[in-house]
C-alpha cells in the first residue's frame, strides 16, 4: 500500500544486491515485498476418504427397503514458517524499529480431522391404483453426525536460524486452536406423490429433524411441502402434434423449509486462554466475544411458486418462466451490541423478510447451424426484490460491518450491515459528509474544507436485484467450446481498500485534481443564524434558504492535507460505495473427444475427452468502481454482504484441465 507507482519493484527480486537487502529497501513502514514471498510460506497436505455403502431388499413387488451408509473423512496438516529478521546494526540503530529490528524465526503446526457420517433408512414403492391412477411413495428417516478437531502449536522464538522445529525455541511453545466440535441432526420424513394419466400429478411432503446445536426445547421442527403439475400438452388433444407448441407444463408449489444456522455450542457461554496465558503456573481465561442465547429457535423460509414450461418448434425453442414470493422467518443475525456488555457481537432470531420476484431461462438448441456444426445458446434471468418485515423489538439491527474487519487504519470510515423494517435485507449504515437539505455537501466559508457529519445515514442495497446468465456454446464433431457470461446488477458495496489507497497516495481518485487545490463538487456554504458561541442553529441548519451554492472557495490544500485527511476525506464511507454491478465470464471450457484411430479401438475404452477450463477470467465494472471485484466480502458468515477491507486476497483467475475416460 505505501508504494508509489513509479517505484521499480522488479529491481528489489535480488534479496542480496544493495537495495533489495532487507536492511536497505526504501519504504521505512513496509517490507520489501520479495522477502516476503521468499521467506513466509504456508504449506498444507489434506487427504479425504470417501465412502458409500447400500443394500436394498424388496419385500414386495411395490415395497423396496434401502439402508445407505455413507462417510467422509478427511485429515489435513499444515505448516506457517515466518523466516528470521537479521538486520545490520546500521539499520537497528537508524532505522523504524518496528520494521527493522532483530527478530527470531517462528512457526506454527496445525493438524485438523473431520468427519461426517450419514445414515439413511427408508421404504419406497410405486404403484398402480386402477388404469388411470398411480402413486409412488418414500418414508424413512435420516442420521447426520458431524465431528471436528484441530490443534495447533507453535512458537516465535526459534533458536535456530530457518529450522522450523518448535522443539528448538526458548520459552513456552505457543498453543493456539484446540478446537473439538460434534452435533447431530436426526430427521425422519414422508414423500407420497400421486399421478393421473401421467399428465397431472401432485406430491405431498413432510419432515421433521432434531438438531443437537439448538436447545432441547427448541431442536425438533416439522416443515411440510406440496407441489403440483399438469402436462397441457398431454392433456388436451388439440395441442397434440402441434408443430408449433411442441410442450406445455403448468406447475407450482407451497413449501416449507427448516434450517439451523449455528455452530456448534453457540448456546452457552464458552472461555479460552487468551494470549500470554498460561504464565507461569497461572492460568487465564476468556470468554469470546459472542453472547450466547439458549433460545435460539430454527429459521424457516415460506415459500410459494408457480411457473410454466414450454417447448417450441420441434423442442428446438425451450422457455421456462417462474414466479415466486418467499417468507423468511427467525433469521439467526449476528448484531453488534456495545462492548461495555463484555460481548461486542450477539446472536438472535433478529429478522424475518421477503423475496420476491421471477425467474425464468430461454434455451435455443440449436440457434443456428454453421456448416457442420451448431451453435446453442442458452439464457438465465432472475429478478429478485425484498424487504424487512420486522427486526428484533422493530429497532434497526446491525449486523456486521468494519468493527470486524482483521484490521482499521486511524481515520478509517464506519461502515455496516443493518436490517430496517421497510428498507431492503440488507442495507448499509455509513459515515458521510455534512449535508444540506438538498444533500450537498457543506464546507467551511473559509478553508473550503467539508466535515465529518456526527450521524451516520442508511442507505442502498446488498443483495442483486437482477442476475442475468448467459451460455453460449460451439460443437462440431469431437470439439466443443463453451462459455458462461454472468451480470449482476441493483447492489451496492463499499471497498476498504479505497481509504487505505487514498492515504498511501497511490488512488486515482486522490490525483483527480493533480494534487492542487479545488473547489468541491456540489458543495454549499452555511450562512444562516449562529448562537452566540457561533454554532449555527438546528432551524437555521433545517432551511435550505440558509445556504448557498460554493462555486469560487478552494479547499485550503489539495495535497496530502485533503486525501489524507480523515474528516475531510478518508473517514468518509459514501467516498469509496458505489454500484456492484459487474460483467463477468465465470467460465470458460473447451474439450475435444480423441477420435478411436488416435488412440485406437479398444473393447474397454469407450471415449477418451480431454478438456481445459478457466474460470473468473474476465470482468468489467463501471467506471465509478477503483477498487476491484464487487463480490469480495469481508466475512463469509454472519449474514454480512458487500463489505470488503484491504486485508483480502484479490480476486483470482482459475485454470485447470481433466481427461475423462468412459468405459
Amino acid at each position: 500500500m505505501q508504494t508509489a507507482s513509479n517505484v521499480p519493484l522488479l529491481q528489489y527480486k535480488d534479496l542480496n544486491s544493495k537495495f533489495g537487502n532487507f536492511s536497505n529497501y526504501y519504504n521505512e513502514y513496509a517490507v520489501n515485498p520479495y522477502w516476503l514471498i521468499a521467506n513466509i510460506r504456508s504449506q498444507g497436505t489434506t487427504n479425504n476418504l470417501i465412502g458409500n455403502v447400500q443394500a436394498d431388499y424388496k419385500f414386495a413387488p411395490w415395497i423396496k427397503g434401502t439402508v445407505r451408509l455413507a462417510s467422509n473423512l478427511s485429515f489435513g496438516s499444515g505448516k506457517n514458517t515466518n523466516a528470521p529478521v537479521v538486520v545490520s546494526d546500521w539499520a537497528a540503530a537508524n532505522r523504524n524499529a518496528t520494521q527493522y529490528s532483530n527478530r527470531p524465526g517462528a512457526e506454527v503446526d496445525d493438524q485438523n480431522s473431520s468427519s461426517t457420517i450419514n445414515f439413511d433408512y427408508y421404504l419406497s414403492g410405486d404403484h398402480d391404483l386402477s388404469k388411470d391412477f398411480s402413486f409412488k411413495y418414500i418414508a424413512g428417516g435420516s442420521v447426520r453426525d458431524s465431528r471436528y478437531k484441530d490443534v495447533q502449536a507453535g512458537g516465535n522464538n526459534l533458536l535456530v536460524n530457518n529450522l522450523y522445529n518448535i522443539g528448538v525455541r526458548s520459552g513456552d511453545a505457543i498453543v493456539g486452536t484446540n478446537g473439538i466440535s460434534n452435533y447431530r441432526l436426526v430427521g425422519a420424513y414422508v414423500d407420497l406423490g400421486f399421478s393421473y394419466k401421467g399428465w397431472a400429478s401432485v406430491e405431498f411432503t413432510g419432515r421433521n429433524d432434531w438438531d443437537s446445536r439448538l436447545s432441547e426445547a427448541n431442536r425438533s421442527f416439522f416443515y411440510p411441502t406440496v407441489n403440483a403439475a399438469v402436462v397441457l400438452s398431454d392433456a388436451i388433444p388439440s395441442l397434440k402434434d402441434n408443430n408449433f407448441l411442441s410442450y406445455l407444463k403448468l406447475f407450482g408449489n407451497i413449501s416449507k423449509s427448516g434450517n439451523v444456522n449455528l455452530n456448534p455450542y453457540q448456546l452457552q457461554v464458552t472461555y479460552s486462554q487468551p494470549g500470554g496465558f498460561p504464565y507461569g503456573n497461572i492460568g487465564g481465561f476468556t470468554t469470546n466475544n459472542t453472547y450466547p442465547n439458549p433460545d435460539l429457535k430454527p429459521e424457516f423460509v415460506n415459500g410459494k411458486e408457480l411457473g410454466v414450461e414450454a417447448l417450441f418448434f420441434s423442442n428446438r425453442l425451450g422457455v421456462n418462466a417462474t414466479y415466486f414470493t418467499q417468507k423468511n422467518t427467525n433469521q439467526v443475525l449476528q448484531i453488534s451490541q456495545s462492548w461495555a456488555t463484555g460481548f461486542p457481537v450477539g446472536l438472535a432470531n433478529a429478522a424475518d423478510f421477503k423475496n420476491y420476484g421471477v425467474e425464468g431461462d430461454i434455451t435455443l438448441s440449436p440457434l443456428v447451424n454453421v456448416g457442420k456444426g451448431r451453435i446453442d445458446f442458452k439464457m438465465n434471468a432472475t429478478y429478485n426484490n425484498n424487504k424487512v418485515l420486522s427486526t428484533l423489538n422493530n429497532a434497526p439491527v446491525i449486523i456486521g460491518g468494519s468493527s470486524g474487519f482483521i484490521q482499521n487504519s486511524v481515520g478509517s470510515p464506519t461502515i455496516n450491515n443493518i436490517a430496517v423494517v421497510g428498507l431492503p435485507a440488507f442495507s448499509f449504515q455509513m459515515s458521510d459528509y455534512q449535508r444540506d437539505p438538498e444533500g450537498r455537501v457543506v464546507v467551511d466559508g473559509t478553508t473550503g474544507m467539508p466535515a465529518l457529519s456526527s450521524s451516520l445515514i442508511t442507505k442502498g442495497r446488498t443483495l442483486p436485484t437482477w442476475i442475468l446468465g448467459f451460455t453460449p456454446s460451439y460443437s462440431v464433431g469431437n470439439f466443443s467450446v463453451s462459455m458462461t457470461w454472468e451480470y449482476k446488477a441493483g447492489n451496492d458495496f463499499y471497498s476498504g481498500l479505497g481509504s487505505d489507497e487514498d492515504f498511501a497516495g497511490i488512488s486515482a481518485r486522490s490525483a483527480e485534481y493533480g494534487r492542487q487545490r479545488f473547489v468541491f463538487p456540489n458543495s454549499s456554504i452555511y450562512v444562516g443564524p449562529k448562537n452566540a458561541a457561533g454554532i449555527p442553529t438546528d432551524e437555521g441548519l433545517a432551511d435550505i434558504k440558509n445556504y448557498v451554492a460554493n462555486t469560487n472557495i478552494q479547499v485550503q490544500d489539495g495535497n496530502s492535507g485533503f486525501w489524507t485527511g480523515g474528516t475531510s476525506n478518508t473517514e468518509i464511507a459514501t467516498n469509496y460505495f458505489g454500484s456492484a454491478a459487474a460483467w463477468r465470464l465465470r467460465e470458460l471450457n473447451i474439450s475435444y473427444s480423441l477420435p478411436f484411430k488416435w488412440i485406437g479401438a479398444t473393447k474397454a475404452i469407450k471415449r477418451l475427452t480431454v478438456s481445459a477450463i478457466g474460470k473468473n477470467l474476465l470482468l468489467f465494472v463501471p467506471k465509478s468502481n477503483q477498487w476491484g471485484d464487487p463480490e469480495f466480502n469481508y466475512s463469509t458468515t454472519g449474514n454480512t454482504f458487500g463489505l470488503g477491507s484491504s486485508f483480502q486476497s484479490p480476486a483470482s483467475r482459475l485454470f485447470g484441465g481433466s481427461i475423462t475416460v468412459q468405459f
